[in-house]
């Protein structure tokens, strides 16, 4: 029966435990389905970097090390990697460091079945200070995103020309350009990415000025950052930006996830971020506008820095964890309950 099936999950569920390998750091984890899962496993030691494909009950499937003739992947001190799956294949979009001193990325696909690996681009943004990849399975396609403190975008005297920005597919489509100084310093960080009809609908923080350039256009003690939302459609072409904040503060580890309640047909999302010291929640429609909140979360949920948290289930209902601190071993759940359900 149905009944027994599940319960003989769940008791999978509760009682396997899986080692990913010893003396490796978890950085990237993607479902393929209820059971099976593909993990991204970084070797600080020997700076090289896995996607190893494991089953709940079987334990590891496949190993895929992945290499660039220039580049590792060394010690994250800037940057960042995400791992996606979507249409047969994993996607792996992560820092790297070349043979000749530079920070970059670089995006890998790793096919499912066979474990086979074939490189989307070597080098990408650079400095590449955060990412985000997502699949939309209605489009089936990725959207790769950066943050970059300085190419594409700068060209000639770091000193006069220093600029940053948010890219799309490496460098397909501009977002906004941000105050950086080709250096590490960039007033600007990409939160999360939700799945729309058309697309995908994406967060950050950055400041609202208007970016100017050179290494002195960057000022951590006034760069005020607030919560940008924009829409891109299926070719990857962002929209306009729509800002969320506006506070004398600043705003960091934006969320968004489609939101599909069962008596209203409309597109909408829910969206988040963290400032003055809470969390909050909001609901909006495609563009951006406010539908309901912020509302404060005050202490009843949180999440992570930088980990885009938020899913939506096949019934519609969003759900996400998170751990207090590091080193915490208390795991926290939140389900917004959409009030539909599962369809087929």
């Amino acid at each position: 029966s149905t009944q027994s099936r599940s319960s003989a999950a769940s008791d999978v569920y509760k009682r396997q435990t899986i080692d990913l390998a010893g003396g490796l750091e978890l950085r990237g984890l993607a479902a393929e389905s209820d059971t099976i899962f593909g993990a991204l496993l970084w070797d600080p030691s020997g700076q090289r970097i896995y996607v190893r494909r494991f089953d709940v009950a079987a334990g590891e499937l496949s190993s895929t090390e992945l290499t660039n003739p220039d580049n590792t992947p060394t010690d994250f001190g800037i940057g960042d990697s995400r791992l996606e799956y979507g249409g047969g294949q994993y996607g792996a979009y992560y820092h790297v460091h070349s043979d000749t001193g530079h920070e970059g990325d670089t995006l890998k696909w790793i096919d499912a079945a066979s474990g086979a690996e074939t490189t989307g681009w070597g080098w990408g943004c650079s400095h590449s200070m955060s990412n985000l990849l997502r699949f939309n399975p209605g489009l089936d396609t990725f959207m790769p995103a950066c943050v970059t403190d300085c190419f594409p975008g700068t060209s000639g005297d770091f000193a006069a020309n220093a600029i940053g920005g948010i890219y799309l597919n490496h460098n397909q489509s501009h977002v906004l350009d941000v105050d950086a100084g080709c250096n590490g310093d960039v007033a600007g960080e990409l939160g999360g990415a939700g799945l729309g009809p058309n697309g995908w609908v994406m967060t950050f923080n950055a400041h609202q000025a208007p970016a100017t350039a050179g290494q002195g256009s960057y000022d951590a003690s006034s760069m005020n950052q607030d919560i940008g939302f924009v829409a891109v459609d299926a070719s990857m072409q962002p929209g306009t930006v729509v800002w969320l904040t506006e506070t004398p503060g600043n705003e960091d580890d934006a969320t968004a996830v489609r939101w599909e309640p069962s008596d209203d047909g409309s597109e909408q999302y829910v969206v988040g971020w963290h400032g003055d010291e809470t969390h909050w929640l909001a609901r909006v429609d495609a563009t951006g506008s406010f539908l309901e909140g912020p509302v404060d979360l005050a202490g009843a949920a949180a999440w992570g820095k930088r980990d885009d948290p938020m899913r939506a289930h096949a019934n519609g209902d969003v759900s996400w964890a998170w751990f207090d601190d590091p080193g915490s071993t208390t795991l926290h759940v939140a389900r917004l309950t959409s009030g539909s359900t599962c369809g087929g």
